[in-house]
């Protein structure tokens, strides 16, 4: 900052000099000083040199004063010098993390962080959205924790004190008994006072099935052979969450297509999500021939979602 005479003087001049705090602070912003300016005679300029301290907090513009005093063959015209910092920390970037969890886990734990800190405080709300996951899965309920997860508020909102840069926001992941695919859904928080260079950021959890793959089991069926058919009825071991598939057909036994009964046309049953049981009906085929109990098969192919533990009813 420069300090300047008037015009030369024929004597030595002096003048006390001393920084003070404006909206810039001593020992974080610059770095504070104070003491004397001499001018030789014929000398017209000196110089108050004041350290400046780099910093990456977001925080705008700051001033500081320097203030001459006591001057000594001179007379003071202005006293006051402002020096202005220009911040070169850019408002943060907001984020927000993707965490996976196992459905049995408790909480689904968000990170949100911002990229440096801010001298002012930073608000965003938050609001959960569905993916492949629904209602039936997580939430409602938002907390957060400002101290690393030591305690927990429940809130709609979270806020960066100034200097911060995370903030943890949790919800509840509801377990189920449904063997299912790995299920998504969404945290958005969006600025609502503060400065970021985004208005808004999203992560997405995903909750891990942690539910066994159910099983396939088919009945065997007697039936006499004027009833018209024989109903055998598939079950899955416990529901699903996902369409299981299964494929059938029919085979020989000491029973003969044709004759004793109609071989099935190769298909496919489909389960729905929940659904746990399903039937295949064979025809059964009338005769006047004494000829003792026989049986034929139906056979379980093929199956998606799921395994087959007794994969063969037999019709008798």
């Amino acid at each position: 900052i420069a300090v300047s005479l008037s015009s030369p003087g024929q004597n030595v001049v002096t003048v006390s000099y001393t920084t003070a705090n404006a909206t810039g602070a001593s020992g974080s912003d610059y770095i504070g000083t104070s003491g004397t300016l001499n001018f030789a005679a014929g000398v017209t300029s000196q110089t108050v040199t004041v350290t400046i301290a780099e910093d990456l907090i977001a925080e705008g513009n700051e001033t500081f004063n320097v203030t001459l005093s006591a001057p000594v063959n001179a007379t003071i015209g202005d006293n006051l010098g402002v020096g202005t910092i220009i911040d070169n920390d850019g408002a943060p970037t907001l984020t927000v993390s993707s965490p996976t969890v196992g459905e049995a886990g408790g909480f689904a734990v968000f990170t949100l962080n911002l990229s440096n800190p801010s001298a002012t405080a930073t608000t965003v709300s938050l609001a959960l959205a569905n993916g492949t996951a629904t209602g039936a899965d997580f939430g409602p309920a938002l907390q957060v924790s400002t101290d690393g997860g030591a305690t927990w508020n429940g809130a709609t909102s979270a806020t960066f004190a100034a200097g911060a840069t995370s903030v943890l926001v949790r919800t509840p992941v509801i377990a189920d008994t449904l063997d299912e695919i790995d299920e998504t859904f969404a945290l958005t928080a969006t600025r609502t006072a503060g400065s970021t260079s985004n208005a808004s950021a999203t992560g997405t959890a995903t909750i891990t099935d942690d539910d066994a793959t159910p099983s396939l089991s088919i009945d065997d069926v007697t039936v006499n052979e004027a009833a018209g058919t024989a109903t055998f009825t598939v079950t899955l071991s416990a529901a699903s969450g996902q369409a299981v598939t299964v494929g059938y057909n029919s085979s020989n036994g000491t029973a003969a297509s044709g004759s004793d009964y109609t071989a099935l046309v190769p298909g496919t049953l489909t389960f729905a999500p929940g659904v746990i049981s399903q039937t295949v009906t064979v025809n059964i085929s009338e005769d006047s021939v004494f000829e003792g109990n026989e049986t034929f098969n139906v056979n379980l192919t093929s199956p998606t979602n799921a395994s087959v533990l007794d994969g063969i009813g037999i019709g008798t």
